[in-house]
């Protein structure tokens, strides 16, 4: 069942409710007045109009925030609870833009938005060591253009400060001054990804083959393109979504499956953290 006919059908099943009560109200009308008859229908007439109004009345058109508010407060967390139980949330609570533009995945962005905050324990050999924390982002990408950007962003800190910069994205957007694009042994991960970084010997360390298994894994499965930052000892991530998520948040006649998506995907969001993290734990640095 797709969200848009969940929605028709607790509509439908809220107006059933009501149907049923004008039902009642008009049947004592008419019992009303056989004893007066003024007052029976008083109060009968008007309710059998409302009841023929509500009877011919078609759908009611949700607005965007209607959908986006079932979404996150009553689909998400079920879902959750399954995908990430160990997960908390905070629906109304986000990041700040200042916060978010630190991470370095853009320069600036116009009409920034971020709730649904959740709380994830990071553990290294079962022993709780740190927090990750997530968030959905929307925000337009450049000043004045209709670029749009929806996903969630991740970020935790890091035991240890690399001291460098390690970004991976997309085209080789992050290519600036001492920053380097680095040729990798994964040839399939270099046909989506572009990393740059100051220290090669870091990046053979920290981007595995492992992890840049995983991240083409993640791109297979669900299309999205995940980017990495690790700027000194502050470790970012983010997913890119498509434009389904946001039509879905828009009220678009989107299936189930696309929201279960967006917070399935966290969860490998989370696993890449935890390899990130335990990668950069091991490090020797002097």
């Amino acid at each position: 069942m797709s969200l848009r006919e969940e929605m028709a059908r607790k509509e439908q099943e809220r107006k059933e409710k009501i149907k049923k009560f004008l039902y009642f109200l008009i049947g004592v009308g008419i019992i009303i007045s056989f004893f007066n008859i003024v007052v029976g229908m008083v109060i009968a007439i008007p309710l059998i109009i409302v009841l023929a109004s509500i009877s011919a009345a078609k759908d009611i058109k949700h607005e965007a925030q209607d959908f986006a508010g079932i979404i996150i407060n009553e689909l998400s967390p079920k879902i959750v609870k399954v995908v990430l139980p160990e997960a908390e949330r905070f629906p109304e609570e986000g990041i700040e833009k200042e916060e978010y533009l630190l991470s370095e995945f853009v320069d600036s962005c116009d009409e920034f938005k971020s709730r649904d905050k959740m709380i994830v324990p990071l553990t290294i050999n079962g022993e709780k060591v740190n927090e990750i924390e997530l968030y959905d982002v929307t925000h337009e990408i450049t000043e004045g253009a209709k670029d749009p950007f929806y996903g969630i962003f991740g970020r935790t800190t890091l035991t240890k400060d690399i001291r460098s910069k390690i970004k991976v994205s997309t085209e080789g957007k992050y290519a600036f001054g001492n920053v380097f694009k680095h040729e990798m042994d994964n040839k399939y991960f270099e046909n989506v990804f572009d990393v740059m970084a100051m220290n090669k010997n870091l990046v053979g360390q920290i981007l595995t083959d492992e992890v840049m298994n995983f991240m083409v894994e993640i791109y297979k499965k669900y299309n999205y393109i995940v980017e990495v930052s690790i700027l000194k000892n502050k470790l970012n991530v983010r997913v890119i979504g498509k434009s389904k998520i946001v039509q879905t948040f828009n009220g678009s006649d989107i299936d189930r499956i696309v929201v279960d998506n967006h917070y399935n995907i966290m969860k490998e969001l989370v696993e890449l953290v935890h390899m990130l993290y335990a990668n950069v734990d091991k490090l020797e640095i002097k």
